[in-house]
């Protein structure tokens, strides 16, 4: 097997996880926290009212080495993690992470097979 390190959290990845979360119990609900808004919308149209976003994000373009503007913005969804049950996180991700750590929750990394 390849060392975590190395593994991806791709969006399958994710449904898998969420598919299986939602089989286990189906009335869970999600709260995604992406910066990405073309993954937005594919979370949204295959879990519907499951998942919940900031609906008041700003997506702006990373660029490396300068700050975003919608820091505001991420510093909400990382407050709004830190309040849910148990995160799914990216494996690259300190900012679920952190989000863990501040809630004292469960962080899972997802990773793909």
């Amino acid at each position: 097997p390849q060392a975590s390190g190395f593994r991806r959290s791709s969006d399958a990845a994710f449904f898998a996880r969420m598919d299986a979360e939602l089989a286990a119990e189906p009335r869970a609900n999600f709260f995604l926290a992406t910066d990405c808004a073309a993954t937005e919308e594919r979370f949204r149209e295959r879990y519907g009212v499951a998942v919940m976003v900031n609906r008041d994000k700003r997506f702006v373009p990373s660029v490396r080495g300068r700050p975003k503007d919608n820091q505001r913005d991420a510093v909400i969804d990382m407050f709004a993690l830190a309040r849910t049950r148990k995160i799914l996180g990216n494996n690259a991700s300190s900012f679920s992470r952190m989000a863990a750590d501040i809630g004292g929750i469960e962080y899972q990394r997802v990773l793909e097979d």
